[in-house]
C-alpha cells in the first residue's frame, strides 16, 4: 500500500480540538445562575396555583404531580 497512517490520523485529530473550541468560545457559562433565570417561561408553566400543593393531595393521599 505504501500509505502511512500518520498524516491522516493527524487530519482525524482536528475534529475533536475544533469542536472544543466552538464549546470553549461560543457556549455561554450558566454555572452560579438559577435554572428559573436561564428559562423564565418554564417558572409560569409549572408553578402551583396559590393555596394549592405542587406535589398533589395530601388528605387524598394522592401523589400525582399536577
Amino acid at each position: 500500500m505504501g500509505g502511512e497512517l500518520g498524516p491522516a490520523l493527524a487530519l482525524l485529530a482536528l475534529g475533536p480540538v475544533a469542536v472544543a473550541a466552538l464549546v470553549v468560545t461560543r457556549y455561554p457559562e450558566t454555572a452560579g445562575h438559577e435554572l428559573e433565570d436561564l428559562n423564565p417561561e418554564d417558572t409560569a408553566a409549572v408553578a402551583p396555583t396559590p393555596g394549592e400543593s405542587p406535589i398533589g393531595d395530601a388528605a387524598t393521599g394522592d401523589d400525582t404531580p399536577r
